[in-house]
């Protein structure tokens, strides 16, 4: 509570020495909207949010059959829409499983139509977006079996962009001609470099 009327209400220079450089850093106010008090939902101007609850409360696991490829289900605590996109009998892939690469990266491309996902084969698959085929009858072409975090590029639907773990090379992918080819090289910027995260 101090610290947030103090953020409100303060403008401090900060200032910083380093390597015989005076930096001054000027913060700015930080509006911090108001909390709704514990118990209660979020409110957005005069609507509620139906589905955001506080911090202590416990929903029980819902659990359903397992739906066929294309199949939707809707989670009935919070109505959420999940839909099946792989199925080892229909596509026929080598892995045991296939999932989305990280839960904070979206697989989608910038318009749905690809969908981009790993295996536990560490090989990276591509989807239809419509209709959930496997592309390419199994891996992506001239990929590398490494964890390249891929993300796709913000405009076009045929690139995402990625990383090899032992260089200093970003790379971007065109789907469309399964090639690569270097965006940047940072080897020659960052000595000592081994390699570039995402």
């Amino acid at each position: 509570m101090v610290i947030d009327t103090f953020l409100q209400t303060t403008l401090k220079h900060i200032i910083f020495i380093g390597t015989g450089v005076l930096f001054v850093l000027i913060a700015v106010i930080v509006s911090i909207p108001e909390r709704a008090p514990a118990g209660t939902l979020a409110k957005a101007s005069s609507a509620t949010f139906p589905y955001v609850i506080d911090k202590s409360t416990v929903f029980s696991y819902p659990t359903y059959p397992i739906p066929s490829k294309g199949i939707e289900i809707i989670d009935s605590t919070f109505h959420t829409h999940v839909k099946r996109v792989t199925q080892k009998s229909i596509d026929a892939y080598n892995s045991l499983a296939i999932t989305p690469e990280y839960s904070k990266a979206d697989p989608s491309n910038a318009n749905g139509s690809r969908i981009i996902l790993r295996g536990t084969d560490a090989q990276w698959y591509l989807y239809d977006g419509a209709t959930l085929e496997l592309l390419n009858g199994g891996p992506i072409p001239n990929l590398s079996q490494d964890d390249i975090e891929p993300r796709w590029d913000a405009a076009n639907p045929n690139i995402f962009y990625y990383r090899v773990s032992d260089d200093m090379i970003f790379r971007r992918f065109d789907v469309s001609t399964n090639r690569s080819s270097i965006v940047h090289d940072f080897a020659g910027e960052i000595t000592g470099g081994l390699t570039i995260l995402n």
